[in-house]
């Protein structure tokens, strides 16, 4: 009867590391690429105030967008 509990742990242990392991997999997987798990610096949009990865935005002087769009939009509203 013991053998057969061991048996038992060791599948539901085995079970569980599966679980995690695709759980954890999933995570670092965005649009079939794997997403690097360091920080990035993030910028405000001087436009609609939403953070953007610098490495995305989109700078003019010493403001940053979150897109061409909110750049001309601001630019034009500021003149």
């Amino acid at each position: 009867m013991g053998l057969i509990r061991l048996i038992i742990l060791v599948l539901v242990v085995w079970m569980l590391l599966r679980l995690f392991r695709k759980f954890k997999a999933s995570q670092t997987v965005k649009n079939g690429k794997k997403q690097p798990l360091e920080h990035k610096n993030m910028v405000l949009c001087q436009y609609c105030s939403v953070h953007v990865p610098e490495n995305e935005a989109v700078q003019h002087e010493q403001n940053w967008f979150c897109s061409d769009k909110h750049r001309d939009k601001y630019l034009s509203r500021k003149d």
